[in-house]
């Protein structure tokens, strides 16, 4: 091992450090060297050890899941260059990547059994497994809206900012999926939730160094190129990129075979646009979804004469929750448009509050 450490040979001191048993350090020493897929077999080999090891695991999850399903990343792309059915197994073997009916019962409790660290870990994969298997169900946006994204502590470093996010964005794939129109406290709740979103996409929007954010980083898998930005193949932002950028002269480089280097000013500008393009229909498909809604509508029968002959959802009893809990869905309605306005889709004053009232 001295004569390797002497000689920089990086391949060979993974070799060895693999039959030391050493396979945390074994798998990092590999993707230091460009081995990923020498990395990946080692760490599919021996996934307990290799999880246990927090530079390892991180390095794993970094390499080959934000990697591929970033921020507005769905599926697996065939572009890749590691096959799916080894992800799939990473995923079905890393300790943590189902969240256990325990998990979701306690996800939300002060006294959460699992430390803010590994219920971040457990929460991603979770995530990640969603994503890599496209998996809309009821069931699915239940467990994340109800359980996981309402835990405190997932909202206390910028790694689980960035696991928020990339949540969030995948809950309102489909908006009147996401949205619980069946009582008044599901509407508000899910109106929360949403308000939470429009408010981290604003962050990120309207962030005048997000080169310097480590967070925004591994959301969107961009990395520092001198004074630019450079973007990678197959990400949110370079997808975006090549739909703005279309030019019969572009390079193979700009074609897709490889990332792409913006300015800083440049790259600020394609962030903040693409968001409020992500944002802004997605706004549009929550008016349509609640619309309709009658809920919070009061039974004007029950008003004027004291009774009414039912058959239909409006309000009885006019009470103070019922006032209070109708107050936050429309000022929720107001505060997510603020949140789309403060990075400048749509300044025009007079269309602003128009579509506030």
């Amino acid at each position: 091992m001295e004569f390797v450490v002497e000689h920089d040979l990086g391949s060979t001191r993974a070799v060895i450090l693999g039959r030391q048993g050493k396979y945390g350090e074994a798998v990092r020493q590999y993707l230091d060297e460009n081995q990923e897929s020498e990395a990946l077999d080692l760490a599919l080999e021996h996934i307990d050890e290799v999880a246990q090891d927090s530079e390892a695991f991180n390095a794993i999850v970094e390499t080959f899941l934000w990697r591929y399903i970033s921020f507005g990343c769905r599926g697996w792309p065939e572009s890749a260059d590691i096959p799916s059915h080894k992800i799939d197994e990473l995923l079905g073997n890393i300790p943590g990547t189902h969240l256990s009916d325990r998990d979701k019962k306690t996800v939300c409790d002060h006294d959460c059994f699992l430390q803010e660290r590994q219920l971040t870990s457990a929460v991603q994969l979770f995530i990640f497994r969603l994503i890599f298997q496209e998996v809309k169900s009821e069931k699915a946006q239940k467990i994340l809206c109800n359980h996981v994204l309402r835990c405190e502590s997932l909202s206390l470093d910028s790694q689980a900012r960035a696991v928020r996010l990339l949540a969030f964005d995948y809950i309102f794939d489909d908006v009147s999926l996401a949205f619980d129109i069946s009582s008044q406290d599901g509407v508000v709740s899910s109106m929360e939730l949403f308000h939470q979103y429009s408010l981290l996409i604003r962050d990120v929007a309207i962030d005048k160094t997000p080169w310097d954010s480590s967070w925004l980083m591994t959301l969107f898998q961009f990395e520092k190129d001198g004074e630019g930005v450079r973007i990678r193949p197959g990400t949110f932002l370079y997808q975006d990129y090549r739909a703005r950028e279309p030019s019969p002269n572009q390079s193979a480089e700009d074609l897709g075979h490889g990332a792409v280097t913006l300015s800083r000013e440049a790259f600020a500008q394609n962030l903040s646009r693409a968001l409020s393009e992500r944002l802004y229909p997605r706004i549009k498909d929550k008016d349509r979804t609640t619309a309709r809604l009658r809920l919070f509508d009061p039974c004007i029968p029950v008003i004027v004469h004291g009774a009414c002959r039912g058959g239909h959802s409006f309000v009885h009893h006019l009470d103070v929750a019922w006032f209070n809990r109708r107050a936050r869905y429309h000022l929720q309605h107001i505060m997510i448009l603020d949140n789309l306005y403060a990075f400048g889709l749509l300044d025009d004053f007079p269309v602003r509050v128009k579509s506030q009232r």
